[in-house]
């Protein structure tokens, strides 16, 4: 759990992290040692909890005025099958349609408000379609794959089937297309430029400002990557990490060498069209 007073312990720790052997080791150690030591902060003083519970979020549109109108027409119907009479049936019919418009009405305010205020208009949108359809999350348990003529239901190997999928698509519809292109420029008759020849290309060290403008360009966002750190949180903490941040980019830049963990991203195949057990039917 993330709360104000844990963060607060979190930032005061991190504050004192002298990261001296991320300053005195290799590039692939000093991001290793750094994201250690992150992980450890973060990991004892945001412990990770289960909670298993009931509770039931509380429909955000639902106004007064509706519930009032619900329970006339509670009172209505009772009154209705009480005397029977066209009368009262008339007023019921009348509540009925005055409620159903709040409601629609109630509904398209709040749901005007979430996609203004979101961040990503068209997955606001998307979330709202299917909240209001009753599309549910797919039970990952029952999943399955079709590979090489076989179903996967295995969830590790599922996860490794998309990822030797994924890259493997690259290999065979990028790549050749790539060399191919290649293959065109080299083997024309016409004069190479000599002044793109003669052009060099290297990088530029970077400054904490530049850091600093990279993470505060960040979304506030609540999502992780693989190693479970939120970017909300990362920004927050910005000011702490400069320093080692900006060595571990100049000494990788210096020496050519990127480290193997940052290499790693987590992928989330998202179901587009057609069998849900055909892994063409997922993009990345």
């Amino acid at each position: 759990r993330i709360n104000k007073a844990n963060k607060e312990l979190f930032f005061r720790q991190i504050s004192l992290e002298p990261w001296m052997e991320v300053y005195q080791a290799t590039v692939e150690v000093k991001y290793n040692v750094f994201l250690e030591s992150f992980l450890y902060y973060f990991n004892v003083n945001f412990p990770e909890v289960y909670l298993q519970t009931n509770y039931q979020k509380p429909i955000q549109w639902i106004n007064q005025e509706i519930l009032d109108g619900k329970k006339d027409i509670l009172e209505l119907s009772r009154l209705f099958r009480e005397t029977r009479r066209d009368v009262v049936k008339r007023r019921l019919r009348r509540k009925k349609r005055e409620v159903t418009n709040k409601i629609n009405e109630a509904k398209k305010q709040y749901y005007d408000m979430k996609i203004a205020e979101s961040d990503n208009c068209v997955k606001a949108t998307w979330g709202i379609v299917n909240n209001e359809v009753g599309k549910q999350q797919q039970n990952l348990s029952n999943f399955r794959i079709k590979y090489n003529g076989e179903l996967v239901t295995d969830p590790k190997m599922v996860c490794e089937t998309f990822n030797h999928f994924f890259i493997n698509i690259v290999r065979e519809t990028v790549q050749p297309e790539l060399e191919n292109s290649l293959n065109k420029a080299l083997n024309t008759d016409t004069t190479p430029d000599v002044s793109l020849t003669q052009q060099v290309f290297k990088f530029t060290p970077v400054t904490d400002k530049d850091i600093f403008n990279i993470i505060n360009s960040f979304k506030n966002k609540n999502s992780t990557g693989y190693d479970d750190i939120p970017i909300s949180l990362l920004k927050e903490s910005k000011t702490f990490l400069l320093k080692p941040l900006t060595h571990i980019i100049n000494s990788s830049l210096i020496t050519g060498i990127f480290p193997r963990k940052l290499k790693i991203a987590k992928v989330i195949p998202v179901f587009k069209k057609g069998s849900t057990e055909e892994m063409g039917s997922y993009r990345p």
